[in-house]
């Protein structure tokens, strides 16, 4: 299976290849639509590795963790609560991560999975109606 990557290189970001063994193969183009190999191979430890994806929104779901809530003594609500996430929140391995300017209190540092969209999602009826 093939493993696409975000990296970054000398002065150049946002690229996008492939890992082959302590390589990656540098292509041109974006991960949906079309590839084309540019024949730059670069070895993996002068890359700076990005996330997978720069996204341009992040909502987020609350209470899908219902044994967090409890432990917690929050009620489970009876509709899914949702919340918006900075898009700084996104970064690659081995990046820092900052504490928000002015902020005193606890930090919490989470790692999950997302759902990427590739179409705009609007007026969807299954959403909408759960």
């Amino acid at each position: 299976m093939t493993e696409w990557i975000r990296f970054n290189y000398k002065q150049d970001t946002g690229l996008l290849g492939t890992l082959v063994g302590d390589y990656v193969d540098e292509y041109e183009g974006n991960l949906f639509e079309t590839q084309k190999p540019t024949g730059r191979r670069i070895p993996i430890n002068e890359v700076q590795l990005q996330a997978p994806l720069e996204p341009h929104s992040i909502y987020a779901l609350w209470n899908n963790f219902h044994e967090r809530a409890e432990k917690e003594e929050q009620t489970i609500p009876d509709v899914p609560l949702y919340f918006m996430k900075p898009l700084t929140s996104v970064i690659g391995p081995d990046q820092t991560i900052y504490r928000p300017k002015g902020h005193k209190g606890r930090v919490i540092f989470e790692a999950e999975t997302r759902c990427c969209y590739r179409f705009k999602m609007q007026r969807n009826k299954r959403v909408r109606s759960w």
